[in-house]
């Protein structure tokens, strides 16, 4: 079997044109952290505190939250049942690291805020809050971190999950 030449011009067309995307890719990333960032500083703003934000290490706290709402991904099936699923899961996380008695106060207060249709779905929101209150303190029982702002992204493929965050001291 004879080898067919390839051209040299088309393989740099395209290694610049993944390059191209590459970069494209980055500076979106950026352009989102940097407006989440700024979301967050208006927020506190608001209440007259000034934040500033540093880079943490260690699991990303994003991935932490994804994994938390994995068993309840079958039960979406729109991009808008995702972004609910995912605020749930955030509200979860928050819950979770207040101290333990609080919690069923805590689910019921959020409850009220969400207003739900009927018994039922209020009743199921309470059963899913509860039990992912109950997997985040399963596994991560030691991260201590306080969702302040989140933002869901969807993409073709996936969700894209950007979350800034404070670290809370112990006891607090």
């Amino acid at each position: 079997m004879e080898a067919v030449p390839v051209s040299k011009g088309k393989t740099d067309k395209k290694k610049r044109r993944q390059k191209k995307s590459r970069q494209w890719l980055v500076a979106a990333r950026v352009r989102a952290r940097e407006h989440l960032q700024e979301e967050t500083r208006s927020l506190f703003a608001s209440v007259g505190k000034k934040v500033s934000f540093v880079g943490t290490s260690g699991p990303k706290l994003s991935a932490r939250i994804l994994e938390l709402a994995e068993p309840y991904k079958d039960l979406t099936e729109t991009d808008e049942a995702i972004r609910m699923l995912i605020d749930t899961a955030v509200l979860a996380w928050n819950i979770a690291i207040k101290p333990e008695d609080e919690h069923p106060a805590e689910i019921e207060e959020t409850l009220k805020c969400l207003r739900a249709p009927d018994a039922k779905t209020l009743a199921d929101g309470r059963e899913i809050l509860a039990a992912m209150v109950r997997r985040k303190l399963k596994l991560f029982p030691s991260d201590r971190r306080f969702v302040v702002n989140h933002q869901l992204t969807m993409g073709a493929e996936n969700a894209n999950l950007r979350v800034v965050a404070l670290q809370l001291p112990p006891g607090c």
